[in-house]
């Protein structure tokens, strides 16, 4: 697990691990084992680089003369950006009904939160 070369980074090795570890709760929950082998393992990760772009480089994404098809893929990114970096399932599933008072309001796909987000006049722009 050290990272090396052509193999897998600590972290990919946990995420692998806490999937496999929910498979052993939903066994011990439902009753297929009582063995439990991660009663004292721990799983370990590893800090990531940040890997956020400049004020810079989102004023140069945003203003950037692509061509025309290409455009609204810039604009949805931009998009996401303005709405506190909004999930492309949550934004895409949004309905007009989901904005009260300037708000967008919605519960988030994968975790069922609930979100209000300022939508900044950037954001109706795009």
């Amino acid at each position: 697990m050290d990272g090396k070369p052509g193999g897998m980074k600590v972290n990919a090795y946990a995420i692998h691990l806490r999937n496999v570890r929910t498979v052993f709760n939903y066994a011990l929950d439902e009753g297929y084992t009582s063995m439990y082998p991660f009663r004292k393992f721990s799983i370990g990760k590893e800090e990531t680089r940040k890997r956020s772009l400049t004020v810079g480089q989102l004023r140069t994404l945003r203003d950037y003369p692509c061509e025309e098809w290409q455009e609204k893929y810039r604009d949805i990114f931009m998009l996401m950006f303005y709405l506190i970096g909004i999930n492309a399932v949550d934004l895409l599933n949004a309905r007009n009904s989901d904005v009260v008072n300037g708000r967008l309001e919605y519960k988030r796909a994968k975790t069922g939160k609930l979100y209000s987000i300022l939508i900044e006049p950037e954001a109706w722009k795009s």
